[in-house]
């Protein structure tokens, strides 16, 4: 298998209908956005409305998680990265907003250019150690 994981093959393959990347990056949202509301019905029919016990709800959530995660991926091979330079993009972004941790301070008084520059940085496989 190349460098591409598993997620990033099966989307590819079971995403054939649109064919511009606008319309894969539209077709890949909107499918993205309409489990993660699947995900919400399900907590709803778990904890609100009490219509499914905590194995099926154990099972539902795993469906429509894997389902996100199937139009994730679908979004990230459109957009040339990989869920791995994801995650990299997100701790760096989370390291430069908190870096001893969660505070209330730091959630208000966020310095956004450092966080885009921490991410870009991160997004193409550097960090800011490598980069000085």
């Amino acid at each position: 298998m190349t460098n591409k994981d598993f997620h990033s093959m099966v989307a590819m393959l079971q995403n054939p209908i649109p064919k511009t990347p606008k319309d894969k990056l539209y077709y890949g949202v909107g499918g993205m956005v309409a489990d993660a509301g699947e995900v919400l019905d399900a907590m709803k029919d778990y904890y609100w409305y009490r219509k499914i016990d905590h194995a099926a709800f154990t099972i539902k959530m795993a469906e429509e998680l894997s389902d996100t995660l199937h139009w994730m991926t679908a979004v990230c091979n459109t957009m040339g990265f990989t869920l791995n330079q994801l995650k990299h993009v997100n701790k760096a972004k989370l390291a430069v907003r908190y870096p001893n941790g969660w505070d209330k301070a730091c959630a208000i008084g966020r310095d956004k250019q450092a966080e885009w520059e921490a991410m870009a940085l991160a997004l193409r496989g550097e960090t800011e150690n490598e980069r000085k």
